[in-house]
């Protein structure tokens, strides 16, 4: 949440080091991919870097994330996000920690309408979002693996055998075009950044992106 207030404040140029502003926006592949502090040092004297990672979001998450902060008055000069070709052409639920700090209570209907949500996955929408504990155990896990040591490898080893054949991935171009198109809205230049995942899907559809 502090990362999210750092970015909704972005003017185009820094008002104290006169640089262009950069968002740089990701899940966790962005989180532990990328030395933030090594990252920052490196372009220190040519972008004021400001990162926004949200653990466990894809395309349609970053679309409404975007528009979001865009709406609240960022204005960075550039958005660079990190997605893999799964995340980018794939649906996947809304991720609990979004439902809760970054949709807003009157988003929810139109944000189950475009998932194509029956009315089972509606009602957890709104749960998730209103309710406090049913919406923080994300958080809850992401804390475990924090103070826990093996606790993430746990985890791992546990869903590697439940890990989708997620075949051969197909780009829709119009999102490309709608997530550019949203920031170029805003003045903002979109740079996509296509990041080393262990998906063999992945590395297949990179040419296509």
């Amino acid at each position: 949440m502090n990362e999210y207030g750092g970015a909704l404040g972005l003017p185009p140029w820094d008002s104290r080091s006169g640089l262009p502003t950069m968002l740089l926006a990701g899940n966790s592949l962005l989180e532990r991919g990328v030395d933030l502090d090594q990252f920052q040092k490196s372009l220190s004297e040519v972008y004021r870097i400001q990162r926004l990672a949200v653990p466990a979001t894809t395309y349609a998450d970053w679309l409404y994330i975007l528009n979001e902060i865009f709406r609240r008055g960022s204005r960075p000069l550039y958005v660079v996000l990190l997605m893999s070709p799964m995340q980018l052409s794939g649906k996947y639920p809304i991720p609990a920690m979004v439902a809760v700090n970054l949709y807003r209570g009157s988003d929810l209907g139109q944000a189950a309408s475009e998932h194509l949500m029956n009315l089972n996955d509606r009602v957890m929408l709104y749960i998730t979002h209103y309710s406090p504990f049913w919406g923080g155990r994300e958080a809850i896990r992401y804390w475990k693996q924090r103070a826990l040591p093996g606790y993430a490898i746990v985890l791992d080893r546990q869903s590697q055998g439940m890990r989708q054949d997620h075949g051969d991935v197909q780009i829709d171009p119009q999102k490309l075009q709608d997530l550019s198109s949203l920031c170029a809205q805003y003045n903002s230049h979109l740079v996509l950044v296509i990041p080393p995942t262990n998906q063999p899907a992945d590395a297949k559809a990179v040419p296509q992106v």
